[in-house]
């Protein structure tokens, strides 16, 4: 009998520290709401394909606070959030009456600390960056009363279109296999934080591309990291044959604005080259620009 009283004393002291522990997680989360979040914009260009973020892919959050020393949200440092038509966070976050902003990044990587992001142009991925907005685009808040978060992202690379054909009288149709620059910005950081690329050093730089050339037009893009805010803006780029000919243009001057697409036309013929700024073609367009490239452009 004692034996039996002794096993239903033991039963009820765990019942009992159960019912505690489910007590106390009750109340840490109560009144809690979990955070919701969608995505407006952030449209991609034609080097991705799609008109929206690419389904099944990821982007990173952080979470701002005016409370916190740091600034960051312990919950929210660099979560990844899935992105199929829908949002799904990789973990349940918990908002109480603290208001706080996020700061976006796409794409996701497990190596970003303190909302720093490593960009190198040669992996030639479009790299977004976003913030929590309100109904009139502004910076926006969520807590537990107002749990839904809206990102809208903005793109941080500029992109170059070229437009290329050959005329009749310049010959048979060539294969173009590189683009190069004297001296380019090859890799970045972005602070998330500050919504602030932070450019690398200036290197020569090559694009390599396999571009059957034509008489008909052919078109193909590459990103390239913005010059504004650079001191350097490239004055040429060689265009080199896979028979190893290689041929030097001159660009306008000008800039290349994140965010923006510029379309280069560009003709092999048998004229003097010509190069003219009529119609720059931007992302929305803006900025196009004619050339006309002959054998005497070859480059030694």
């Amino acid at each position: 009998m004692k034996t039996i009283n002794y096993i239903v004393i033991v039963l009820q002291s765990i019942f009992f520290l159960s019912a505690c522990s489910n007590e106390q997680t009750i109340g840490d989360n109560e009144g809690k709401v979990p955070l919701e979040i969608s995505v407006v914009g952030g449209s991609e260009r034609a080097v991705i394909g799609g008109n929206t973020l690419p389904s099944r892919s990821y982007f990173g959050i952080y979470g701002v606070s005016d409370k916190m020393e740091d600034g960051i949200t312990a919950d929210i440092q660099n979560l990844s959030v899935y992105y199929e038509g829908t949002c799904r966070l990789a973990k349940k976050v918990l908002l109480d009456d603290e208001t706080i902003s996020l700061k976006a990044y796409y794409p996701y990587s497990t190596n970003s600390k303190d909302g720093i992001v490593s960009i190198n142009i040669l992996d030639q991925v479009d790299f977004l960056y976003g913030k929590s907005v309100d109904s009139k685009g502004n910076l926006g808040y969520v807590n537990r009363r107002f749990p839904k978060a809206t990102i809208a992202f903005k793109h941080a690379l500029s992109c170059l279109t070229f437009k290329m054909k050959h005329t009749s009288e310049y010959g048979e149709d060539f294969v173009l296999n590189c683009i190069s620059f004297a001296q380019l910005h090859a890799s970045a950081q972005f602070d998330v934080f500050a919504q602030k690329l932070i450019l690398g050093e200036l290197d020569e730089l090559s694009f390599p591309v396999d571009v059957l050339v034509t008489k008909e037009y052919v078109s193909f893009s590459l990103l390239v990291m913005p010059t504004e805010g650079s001191e350097f803006f490239p004055e040429s780029m060689t265009l080199r044959k896979s028979t190893f000919e290689e041929y030097q243009v001159e660009l306008p001057k000008g800039v290349w604005k994140a965010g923006q697409e510029y379309t280069y036309e560009i003709v092999f013929g048998d004229a003097e080259t010509d190069v003219s700024n009529t119609n720059i073609r931007l992302w929305k367009p803006v900025t196009e620009l004619e050339m006309e490239v002959t054998d005497n452009d070859i480059a030694n």
